[in-house]
């Protein structure tokens, strides 16, 4: 069994604590997932996690060896990247960004550039909550941010520009909405990442806050 998927696979389990999280995320079987990890119990002699029927954690043994796994794996990428052409980009790049920019704008550009370097693997991890980079082994992440990290190298890619909506049924319950300020007599839906709900409103050249 190959010794690098299966780190990988260790490591990817390490942080998402579920077998069943790490299977779909490295698109394999939940039975293959087991297999991996118990072949690096195998090869390491030690049990890497206490595993329940509800719950998986890191055994401290499993503790103690991630961070040396997750060197191992660099080191071997970087062997690979040296062993193939100069010309050609290999290696596995992790992406985090929600699920709906994801959806909606990251799969075709993803796919026409994995046809163009087949050597490059790229993991996407698609969740509307805000992933720890570090934690997560992160390379890139695309947010939308009113205010990003300040820790983080960040580099603003495009302005989102969102409407005020509401559904004829909504409106034909509640009062009126005539001006920006009977918004706040109103139930709204937002986005909850954002640290503070500030709507910016437009009007030809009228803006309002």
């Amino acid at each position: 069994m190959d010794r690098v998927t299966a780190a990988r696979v260790f490591v990817d389990v390490a942080y998402s604590l579920s077998f069943t999280a790490t299977a779909s995320r490295l698109d394999m079987s939940r039975a293959m997932v087991t297999r991996y990890i118990e072949a690096m119990e195998d090869w390491l002699q030690i049990r890497l996690f206490n595993r329940t029927t509800r719950k998986v954690s890191l055994s401290t043994a499993g503790q103690a060896c991630l961070k040396e796994v997750e060197a191992w794996l660099q080191q071997a990428e970087k062997i690979a990247l040296q062993a193939t052409d100069n010309n050609e980009l290999a290696g596995t790049i992790r992406i985090a960004t929600s699920m709906s920019f994801g959806f909606s704008q990251l799969m075709k550009p993803i796919a026409a550039f994995m046809s163009l370097h087949p050597k490059v693997q790229i993991d996407i991890d698609l969740n509307d909550g805000v992933t720890g980079l570090t934690e997560q082994s992160i390379d890139l992440a695309i947010r939308l941010a009113s205010k990003p990290d300040p820790s983080l190298i960040g580099k603003p890619i495009s302005v989102c520009e969102s409407v005020i909506v509401a559904s004829p049924s909504y409106i034909s319950q509640n009062a009126a909405i005539n001006h920006p300020s009977d918004l706040a007599l109103h139930a709204c839906l937002g986005y909850k990442n954002f640290e503070r709900h500030i709507w910016h409103l437009s009007q030809n050249d009228l803006f309002e806050s």
